[in-house]
């Protein structure tokens, strides 16, 4: 019986991993339309048409996962985008997995 116990425990765990795992997957799929759709022309045409270089260049200006809240929050209002703390969130999620890999703060 015990054996039984811990095997659903384990089934359990690993099935809510996978929900968390597949939420934040979605979130950064939304996150790179979101980016896609509001931020690739501008940032482009500030680096030569490589909207990316924004995130790689040496001299880049956000060093920690709140200032890129920060920044996603000011370019979205910048470009007149009525964005959301969810909205802002996922775009956060997205540009982090992808260019910045900022910790996420332990609470």
């Amino acid at each position: 019986m015990r054996n039984r116990s811990k095997a659903i425990l384990v089934g359990c765990v690993a099935g809510l991993l996978y929900v968390v795992s597949a939420s934040a997957q979605a979130a950064v799929v939304t996150g790179q339309s979101l980016h896609d759709a509001s931020c690739v022309t501008c940032h482009a045409s500030k680096f030569g048409g490589d909207a990316t270089k924004i995130y790689s260049r040496e001299d880049r200006k956000v060093k920690s996962l709140d200032m890129l809240n920060s920044q996603v929050t000011r370019c979205a209002g910048n470009a007149a985008k009525d964005w959301g703390t969810e909205e802002v969130g996922k775009v956060v999620e997205y540009l982090n997995s992808s260019y910045y890999h900022f910790e996420a703060p332990k609470h």
